[in-house]
């Protein structure tokens, strides 16, 4: 599936998803915003933003917030979460930022197991000293949602089900490592 089906797939359930959904993460999300070093002016690049959730608790940091995901419906609302944030529609594998144009890149829970080839993409638009931080799905079993997983699995076709389980193997030690050579 490319980008533009998985930004309509994502999209179906937009403000769901930003509004019931996405604060789940909000203490992991400001804790990789401290370890990347957030401060008034950072540059941040938010990769697979979503709704914004994260590049908006960045910008409450004083970051200077950009973000791009494959969903033009959970961009919208990115936008208006963050007005002067740079929100755009596009394909992680080919952000379309220039080289070295952040201090930091981030991805909160965006890029997957078999997404790995975006996590150059991240290192690429930071330059050398510069930080990136990503935070993964566990399994669901660690990550205190299982009654939610157990719900989105009886509402989804057997594919769905089978990615959100694999999705978690992308926390285990040495996944992502793997997943971006």
């Amino acid at each position: 599936m490319g980008w533009v089906e998985s930004g309509r797939g994502w999209g179906e359930r937009a403000a769901g998803w930003a509004y019931l959904a996405e604060p789940y993460a909000r203490r992991v999300n400001e804790a990789l915003s401290g370890r990347l070093g957030v401060v008034p002016g950072t540059r941040l690049a938010d990769i697979a933003c979503g709704s914004g959730y994260a590049a908006n608790l960045a910008a409450g940091r004083g970051a200077v917030v950009s973000g791009l995901d494959a969903s033009e419906a959970l961009i919208a609302i990115a936008r208006a979460r963050t007005p002067a944030g740079d929100f755009r529609v596009g394909d992680m594998f080919a952000l379309p930022f220039a080289d070295d144009s952040f201090d930091a890149a981030a991805s909160f829970n965006g890029i997957w197991k078999g997404c790995g080839q975006a996590l150059p993409e991240g290192r690429r638009a930071v330059p050398p000293g510069g930080l990136t931080g990503f935070t993964f799905w566990g399994s669901p079993k660690r990550i205190g949602l299982l009654p939610y997983f157990a719900a989105l699995a009886e509402l989804s076709p057997a594919s769905h089900v089978e990615a959100t389980i694999t999705q978690g193997d992308t926390g285990r030690p040495g996944a992502a490592r793997a997943d971006a050579r």
